[in-house]
């Protein structure tokens, strides 16, 4: 049902809210002085600080960094539900002919894998980043690693409308084929909205793009960095 209502439904244009900006120019000083109230895209790195591997760089090759008996969360994208795997596992079914079903990893933070040596964040990420900057030195618990995540999807995979952890900002950078956002603006009216509709019963039957008064569709094509603010959501 969800994959048919995205592909049947037309969406608003996301160069309406959508800011192309150079990498050179995504600076703190920027984002004080107009804000970060809308997304920014990126196609000329130039200048962003943003360090990654080769676009040839493979699911085979994540195994090799990162290790094939780490155990990951994946999500039933049918069931929306999390499940945990064996890296090792999971790119065996990336490369199958045959996938009994859509499976989607979406948060595998590998800070702490020979794989964090080939990926040095954007610039202001690092500057902006509260756990990075404000962590407390003797603080009891230890500072998360929550700075870089790779994302491994197969075709047809999606996650529901959401605003992501504790109302971060995020970025995204697309190392080979494409993502397709579904941003919807942080209104007053719109979260009351996103509240009444993640809280009801009837969730997985409600698309929530259509109750409110736009969604917009964004293409990040291959190559491209996309950063979103705060109390978007999107899938």
């Amino acid at each position: 049902m969800f994959v048919q209502k995205l592909q049947t439904r037309t969406f608003a244009s996301s160069d309406e809210i959508l800011t192309q900006m150079h990498g050179s120019q995504v600076t703190q000083r920027y984002l004080e002085r107009h804000g970060f109230r809308y997304p920014i895209a990126v196609a000329q790195l130039d200048g962003l600080g943003l360090r990654l591997p080769p676009s040839d760089f493979s699911v085979k090759d994540v195994e090799r960094y990162v290790g094939g008996y780490k155990v990951i969360d994946v999500i039933d994208v049918a069931r929306q539900a999390d499940s945990k795997m064996k890296l090792k596992e999971f790119v065996k079914y990336y490369y199958s002919p045959q996938r009994p079903k859509v499976l989607n990893v979406i948060s595998l933070e590998f800070s702490d894998t020979k794989m964090s040596e080939l990926v040095v964040v954007p610039d202001i990420a690092q500057k902006m980043s509260w756990v990075e900057n404000y962590w407390p030195d003797d603080s009891y618990f230890p500072k998360p690693f929550v700075q870089k995540y790779c994302l491994m999807s197969v075709k047809d995979s999606y996650t529901d409308f959401h605003i992501d952890f504790g109302g971060t900002s995020v970025w995204y950078h697309v190392l080979w084929g494409e993502k397709i956002f579904y941003l919807i603006k942080p209104s007053p009216t719109n979260l009351a909205l996103y509240e009444e509709w993640s809280s009801s019963p009837n969730q997985s039957e409600v698309f929530f793009g259509e109750k409110v008064d736009k969604c917009y569709k964004c293409v990040v094509r291959q190559g491209t960095t996309l950063f979103i603010p705060t109390g978007e959501t999107f899938i």
